[in-house]
């Protein structure tokens, strides 16, 4: 297991039926030999074993476990040295990197396939608003040590500055350019869920309420061209109801409709053409109907369409589905 990730997968294993043993590598130990050994003892008796964090464990240990499945959604991961002995290691790896897989298989042998994140529905879902969370534009995300992504948020916070929209940034750490719209992800000491103050929201509790609260989601996947990840982020945000606007990249637009589900941007510019859109009021016509409506009615229903999409085709038992389908 990887933190939260891991809780969705194993809910959605529970959800079809299948009986679970859940190992938080956090809690074995420090050890790296107490890990391999934890893994290479429950495995013995299981049908699969599935490894959410596979770094920490050894070439030889990933090789002793049949069938072990790695499945990997860290993409910076995969650009360090070990990776590749590991993920060869494995008689199955799995990548939200849908743009490297073909290569891994070609040139290294790994048996790799393509499988994005998605969202828990029961955990990502809509919430009401509470308007102090949320913001006409918001960006959910890491911006420090990103300076690609800090310097286009900065040029986002003062387009928002003039044009008289608000904006915020939720993220772990400010920027150096973007700092100004930079707020806590966490709540920070405010609790609005109706709970005990000593039992603080979750963190999908805050996503989901910041997401409920805001017009516009912006999502800016570092390198979408060349890995192909579709941020998770954007489907927790579709299953909360909200509207995206993301960069554009083959495998996004390989999952949603520009125009119907969410919205996409080539470049900078773009990106604040398709804000003044969104939150204009001027006419839209549809990229594929060529129905012509108002932002202020056509907005909610991308979001609709994107949520409707989300929970058909793109939840974690869907995702557990088709990697049952690969191990087959």
């Amino acid at each position: 297991n990887d933190g939260h990730t891991g809780l969705y997968v194993q809910r959605a294993f529970e959800q079809l039926g299948h009986q679970v043993e859940f190992y938080d590598y956090r809690a074995i130990g420090t050890s790296p030999e107490l890990k391999n050994e934890t893994v290479l003892h429950h495995s013995k008796n299981a049908d699969l074993t599935l490894i959410l964090k596979g770094e920490i464990f050894s070439p030889e240990t990933l090789r002793s476990v049949h069938p072990c499945v790695l499945w990997n959604f860290d993409c910076w991961y995969c650009q360090e040295p070990s990776f590749l002995e590991q993920a060869r290691s494995a008689d199955v790896f799995l990548s939200p990197c849908g743009g490297m897989v073909k290569q891994w298989r070609d040139e290294y042998s790994i048996n790799a396939f393509y499988l994005p994140e998605a969202a828990d529905i029961e955990l990502h879902r809509p919430v009401p608003p509470v308007p102090e969370m949320g913001a006409d534009v918001t960006f959910i995300g890491t911006v420090k040590d990103v300076p690609e992504r800090d310097e286009w948020l900065a040029k986002v916070g003062a387009w928002c500055d003039e044009t008289n929209h608000t904006f915020k940034i939720w993220g772990s750490f400010p920027g150096e350019k973007s700092g100004k719209w930079h707020t806590g992800l966490r709540a920070g000491g405010t609790n609005w869920t109706g709970r005990p103050l000593d039992t603080p929201p979750t963190e999908d509790e805050v996503h989901n309420t910041v997401v409920s609260s805001s017009k516009v989601i912006l999502d800016r996947q570092r390198n979408p061209e060349i890995r192909g990840a579709i941020s998770a982020r954007i489907f927790r945000t579709m299953a909360a109801k909200g509207l995206v606007l993301a960069k554009t990249g083959p495998y996004l637009e390989g999952a949603f409709t520009r125009g119907w589900h969410l919205l996409t941007y080539d470049d900078d510019g773009d990106c604040l053409r398709q804000l003044d859109l969104a939150l204009g009021k001027d006419n839209i016509r549809h990229p594929i109907t060529g129905f012509v409506t108002s932002s202020s009615t056509s907005m909610p229903n991308l979001a609709r369409h994107g949520y409707e999409s989300v929970l058909s085709k793109h939840t974690w038992k869907h995702r557990v589905q088709q990697l049952l389908e690969i191990v087959k």
